[in-house]
């Protein structure tokens, strides 16, 4: 199983945390719901990027919509 990183922000721009996802593959889903994570329950995936790599770890900046605070 991998793990890559994801760096949250809301659809402002606004930063909203991170964490480590698993999986294999470990990438974001369009539309998938995730759980809450710094000041927020529940959200939604709207878009992702691809970052460059570290460390062989995969990271990503995933813009999400917060569906309950």
């Amino acid at each position: 199983m991998t793990t890559a990183a994801w760096y949250l922000f809301d659809e402002w721009g606004d930063p909203r945390g991170y964490f480590l996802k698993e999986g294999d593959p470990p990438v974001p889903v369009i539309d998938e719901e995730i759980k809450g994570n710094e000041g927020w329950q529940r959200a939604q995936v709207v878009s992702f990027e691809e970052l460059a790599h570290i460390c062989a770890m995969r990271r990503f900046r995933v813009v999400i919509r917060i569906m309950e605070a």
